[in-house]
C-alpha cells in the first residue's frame, strides 16, 4: 500500500525528467494475499 501511495510523486518524476514522447505503462500485483 506504501508503494502504491508514492505513485503521482514517481509518475511526476518520469514525467518532468523522461522523454516527453514516451508511453507509461503501470503494472502492479498484489503479494500480501496468504494462499
Amino acid at each position: 500500500r506504501e508503494t502504491f501511495n508514492h505513485i503521482k510523486t514517481w509518475l511526476e518524476e518520469v514525467k518532468s525528467n523522461g522523454n516527453p514522447h514516451m508511453e507509461i505503462l503501470l503494472v502492479g500485483n498484489k503479494n500480501d494475499l496468504e494462499e
